[in-house]
């Protein structure tokens, strides 16, 4: 059976190193990394479709022009790119950051207010896309917007909240019960395979995440348990010192406000026009992750 070759960008991130893990068990695909660094020429090989992970991340030194050049930039010249070359599908791999950072459930038709170089440089580079892809009339454009991504190798506050589960320790999340959508790697992974299954896909913008919902307590209290530790202890974190902590350093603050409020997605586009639900629940994905984990 001959193999439909996938170009993956983004290969060396966490993301990218369990996609082409995930996919290195599906005879039916064959994945080519390459880098699309800005400033190196862009060399695609013979493919049906492109998934574009690659960009700049969240970095306290980078300049703004970094973000717009790296996601902006290089994703439309890598676009062009796999026009000039036939490739059939172009996936691009956005953020709900895109709406912004107000509490609320968002869909597909919510209003997007990005705040940040980031989001900004994510939401203008699918406009861009967009527009480009509008002209191709045999040429696929999908994207996906992505919540907090965990699993194996993750990084950032998942890590961390990782870490303090299984040293077991009191944490300030009590009031911490509003619901927030997260997503497991594999369910990325079993979305895009979704999408790259398809014989006649329909292009459009899709959010991706888990099933079901938790709540930053519930998120911890989950990993507690499946560290074999008692009930996790969380206590009250008072509003006056919330409010103390955002005024006094913005980056606590925001953290705070990622804990204390509703973040979620409405995925039921993706599931409506896929006919299909993901398979792993999030106490499901937690507990594969924290039980294969190896660090």
């Amino acid at each position: 059976m001959k193999k439909i070759k996938v170009i993956l960008t983004g290969s060396r991130g966490f993301i990218g190193r369990n996609t082409l893990t995930f996919f290195k068990t599906k005879k039916k695909y064959e994945l080519c990394p390459i880098s699309c660094r800005s400033g190196k020429e862009i060399k695609l090989p013979k493919a049906e479709a492109v998934i574009h992970l690659g960009g700049r991340v969240h970095e306290h030194n980078a300049e703004e022009k970094e973000y717009f050049r790296d996601n902006v930039d290089t994703s439309i010249n890598l676009a062009k790119k796999a026009i000039q070359a036939g490739i059939q599908t172009f996936i691009f791999i956005s953020t709900i950051k895109v709406y912004g950072e107000a509490e609320g459930h968002y869909s597909e038709k919510s209003a997007c207010h990005p705040i940040g170089a980031y989001a900004k440089s994510k939401y203008q580079a699918e406009q861009a896309l967009t527009r480009l892809f509008q002209k191709e009339k045999d040429k696929t454009l999908v994207i996906l917007r992505l919540p907090l991504v965990y699993g194996m190798g993750q990084k950032g506050n998942m890590r961390r909240l990782d870490h303090y589960a299984k040293k077991g320790w009191p944490l300030p999340l009590k009031a911490a019960t509003q619901k927030r959508s997260f997503l497991y790697v594999k369910n990325f992974c079993a979305a895009v395979e979704i999408i790259l299954g398809q014989k006649h896909l329909k292009e459009g913008i899709y959010n991706i995440s888990d099933p079901t919902t938790l709540s930053s307590k519930e998120l911890y209290q989950a990993c507690v348990k499946i560290y074999g530790k008692k009930e996790a202890i969380v206590f009250p974190f008072p509003k006056i010192v919330r409010k103390l902590l955002a005024r006094y350093s913005k980056r606590a603050g925001y953290l705070v406000q990622r804990l204390f409020q509703t973040y979620t997605l409405n995925n039921q586009k993706f599931e409506n026009e896929f006919n299909t639900v993901l398979p792993y629940t999030t106490h499901k994905g937690l507990k594969e992750t924290l039980i294969n984990k190896t660090d």
